[in-house]
C-alpha cells in the first residue's frame, strides 16, 4: 500500500511539474519550434503570451507578460498596443485595481519606445509600444512588467478572492499560444 502512495504521489508530482522551454544561444526560448510560424502573415498575429503572476501581502500582483508578436512582411507596423482595465464590476459594484507600469522591454531587456495614455471613458490604461519613427517586421519579443492594485478582495468571511482578466478584452489581435 505504502509503495502506491509514492508511485500515485510521483505520478501526480510529474504530471504538474512545469515545462521548460530550453533556449538558444541568444538566451530567447526558441519559438520556431515552440510555437509554429504562420505563412504569409500580412499583419500582426500573437504567436505566444506568457503570464508569471506574483500574489503580494498587500493584495497587489507583479505580472511579468512576455509577448512573441509576428506581423510577417507587413508594411508600417511600429509595435502592439497593450490595453489593462483599472476597474471591474463585482456584484454590482465598481472596485478599482490602479495599474503601475514597471517597465517594457524586449526579451534581453532592453528598453522599448512607448507611449502610456488613460482612457476615461472606459477606465483603461493603454500602451503603445514601439518608435513611431521605426517599422518592424516579422517576429518582436516584448516583456510587459506591471503592477495590480487592490487586486485581492477581502469582503467574503469564508474566503479570499483573487479578480485579474490574465489576457484581457482588449486585444483585437489572434493568439495562437497562451
Amino acid at each position: 500500500m505504502r509503495k502506491l502512495q509514492i508511485s500515485f504521489l510521483l505520478g501526480i508530482l510529474l504530471c504538474l511539474a512545469p515545462a521548460y522551454t530550453i533556449g538558444n544561444e541568444t538566451g530567447l526560448a526558441n519559438t520556431e519550434t515552440t510555437t509554429n510560424a504562420r505563412k504569409n502573415v500580412s499583419d500582426w498575429y500573437i504567436r505566444d503570451f506568457h503570464s508569471q503572476i506574483v500574489v503580494n501581502q498587500n493584495s497587489s500582483l507583479d505580472i511579468t507578460e512576455k509577448i512573441t508578436a509576428d506581423c510577417g512582411n507587413a508594411k508600417n507596423k511600429h509595435g502592439i498596443f497593450r490595453i489593462l482595465p483599472e476597474t471591474y464590476n463585482l456584484n454590482g459594484n465598481t472596485v478599482k485595481s490602479h495599474v503601475e507600469l514597471i517597465s517594457i522591454t524586449d526579451f534581453y531587456g532592453n528598453p522599448l519606445k512607448y507611449t502610456a495614455t488613460r482612457n476615461v471613458l472606459d477606465n483603461t490604461v493603454i500602451w503603445k509600444i514601439g518608435d513611431t519613427n521605426k517599422t518592424v517586421q516579422g517576429v518582436n519579443h516584448y516583456q510587459i512588467k506591471y503592477r495590480i492594485k487592490n487586486a485581492l478582495r477581502f469582503d467574503n468571511n469564508n474566503f479570499d478572492e483573487l479578480y485579474w482578466n490574465i489576457l484581457g478584452n482588449f486585444w483585437e489581435l489572434e493568439i495562437d499560444k497562451f
